[in-house]
């Protein structure tokens, strides 16, 4: 422990150091310190104000019911002021024909008279409410309006309604006198103390999932792009000591805002008594910061050079923001049916946290918050594998060392089952074999072609000397593929009503998947013009088209005009899906051909890369 120390001191103090020179340290420090006020007292506002503004923030949280159904509820009109509560207090003692005491009033004796309606059933628990409210009708028969007829058109009433029945409780209760309080907000201090927290940790989440990788990722692409990482590696600094200094440095700042949100966020939990989410919420929200932050490398590290810093900044914000904002969204509302959510959305996991640590609700049954537990330990742990996968990879980058690839075979087929074990724990509880495989290898089929890149060959080779081994990059993809197969059948057993169809939609599998490896590996490493981007996005295009082929055949038993699909809108398409089918894997293979030997015979293609 005493060498590791000094040699991490070493790597990360030049990086430190500059990201905190001048006055800079002093500014980060003065402007968290604001921050961590500003959420205390927004949260304070937010919780406690009568205003206007602060009552639509509680209602949009769902902190408060909307105003117009406090008073349909309660029975109540809510003032402003006490100038307004004299002044709707006069009109309640006057005998005014119209007034807004007297509308209330008119509103509650048409539901007491449609409660005493003979026509309403009513069960028999609460047929004491209902002579009460034919009682209290027939005694203020004054407050009748003149348009009745009218106005018991709208009108509606349901026993089995909760929400009705309490409206009804509260007219009894006043006896038809509409109260007359000044608002005020009915978020008490522990409450407030609730939104405190949830507003730190809310802040926390936006630095953990978009900030920090943003601000890493940024920060790599202007090194590369200034070329100014390249003479580091010249230095006494290894490799792994770079990166270590390149994602501390870009990180302190954000660790020095963070730090008083972590104080407030812990401090309102420990106050509101639910302190282990509120652990949970910063355990995850570190493991997803750290993939999230070594996949924003991985993205800077390839476009950075090609790039301004500014436009890889802007499709990082853009990639992370909305991965950010659909996570959240879920998690926040986590119900029963998508508790899977939470192992392949960054945010979800976090999300939810964060919504049990302040404002928790009852959505799910013991068994389903049993199987979220699980899956957000698997979430975790998968988020923290993959990040120091990453950071492996970055470090034979920057090393230069990636000739043979960025990833180990071992260490990609680590990264592979981590990303095919949390596809198959998002999926519902699903019985069927072949559902269960076919949509976990979708959910996990992109993240797996990043593997695959990370597989490929790299380093300085000139394009027209890269020797890319096709064939053996291919196994190690059906590998994978393969794991997914014995994921699913782990988890549902063998199929138990295969039909010969199958053998068909499992040949067009093999194709979608072999070409769709095919594509990364031709668009990850051979230079490409305009019409080859084009015409990959063709064959991602097929790719798609096919996958959807093979998932009818395996899980059916369609009519034979399916196996090309196409042909049912047209015999000419039709030959066009076969024309394709056979022509894309030849057009993608013919591009690994060396120089030299471009001039191949078509039935020694499959021997290219081994």
């Amino acid at each position: 422990m005493r060498p590791f120390l000094p040699a991490l001191r070493a790597a990360c103090l030049p990086f430190v150091t500059r990201s905190l020179r001048g006055p800079r340290r002093r500014r980060f420090v003065l402007g968290s310190a604001l921050l961590g006020l500003f959420v205390v007292l927004c949260g304070t506002w937010i919780g406690l104000s009568p205003g206007e503004l602060a009552r639509d923030v509680r209602v949009s949280l769902d902190l408060e019911r909307n105003h117009w159904d406090r008073e349909q509820l309660e029975f109540t009109i809510f003032v402003d002021d006490h100038r307004e509560l004299a002044r709707v207090q006069r009109e309640l003692e006057s005998s005014a024909e119209w007034s807004t005491p007297r509308y209330r009033a008119e509103e509650g004796w048409l539901l007491l008279d449609a409660v005493a309606s003979p026509h309403v059933q009513v069960p028999a628990r609460f047929e004491d409410l209902r002579r009460r409210a034919r009682d209290l009708r027939n005694e203020r028969i004054d407050l009748a309006p003149p348009d009745l007829d009218e106005r018991r058109q709208y009108q509606h009433f349901d026993w089995s309604y909760a929400h009705d029945r309490r409206r009804l409780e509260a007219i009894l209760d006043a006896e038809l006198v509409p109260r007359v309080v000044v608002y005020r907000s009915p978020l008490d201090l522990a409450q407030t103390i609730r939104v405190i927290g949830g507003l730190a940790g809310s802040l926390l989440l936006l630095l953990g999932m978009v900030i920090a990788p943003l601000w890493v990722g940024v920060s790599v692409a202007q090194e590369l792009h200034e070329n100014t990482l390249q003479p580091l590696t010249g230095t006494a600094l290894t490799a792994r000591q770079l990166v270590v200094g390149l994602v501390v440095g870009a990180l302190v700042p954000v660790a020095i805002t963070a730090a008083p949100l972590v104080l407030v966020h812990l401090s309102a939990a420990a106050i509101a008594g639910r302190l282990v989410p509120a652990l949970g919420l910063l355990l995850m929200t570190l493991a997803m910061a750290g993939m999230l932050v070594g996949l924003a490398m991985l993205i800077a590290l390839g476009v950075g050079k090609r790039r301004a810093p500014g436009i890889v900044g802007i499709g990082l914000l853009a990639l992370l923001g909305l991965a950010g904002a659909v996570g959240l969204a879920v998690g926040l509302e986590l119900r029963s049916g998508v508790i899977g959510a939470v192992t392949v959305m960054p945010a979800a996991g976090p999300g939810h946290l964060l919504a049990e640590a302040f404002f928790p609700m009852s959505h799910l049954s013991a068994a389903d918050a049993r199987g979220l537990d699980l899956r957000l330990v698997l979430a975790t742990v998968g988020a923290l594998v993959l990040g120091g996968l990453a950071l492996r990879a970055i470090e034979r980058i920057v090393g230069g060392t990636h000739r043979d690839g960025a990833l180990g075979r071992i260490e990609a087929a680590a990264a592979a089952l981590v990303l095919l074990v949390l596809a198959t724990a998002a999926l519902p509880e699903r019985n069927h074999f072949g559902e269960v495989a076919l949509a976990s290898i979708a959910v996990a089929l992109l993240p797996l072609q990043l593997v695959l890149l990370g597989r490929a060959p790299g380093g300085d080779v000139p394009p027209a000397l890269r020797r890319v081994p096709v064939a053996a990059l291919l196994r190690e993809h059906a590998v994978w593929i393969g794991g997914a197969a014995a994921l699913a059948l782990l988890v549902c057993g063998p199929p138990s009503d295969p039909h010969p169809g199958a053998i068909l939609g499992l040949m067009h599998l093999a194709w979608a998947l072999g070409v769709a490896a095919l594509v990364t590996l031709r668009a990850g490493t051979l230079p490409a013009s305009i019409p080859t981007k084009v015409w990959l996005m063709v064959c991602v295009g097929v790719v798609m088209l096919e996958y959807g082929t093979a998932a009818v055949w395996c899980l059916d038993s369609p009519d034979g005009a399916l196996l090309f699909p196409l042909a049912k809108a047209s015999p000419v398409l039709g030959l066009v899906h076969v024309g394709l089918f056979l022509w894309i894997p030849i057009s993608l293979l013919r591009a690994f051909v060396p120089p030299e030997r471009a001039k191949v015979d078509v039935a020694r293609l499959p021997e290219l890369g081994e």
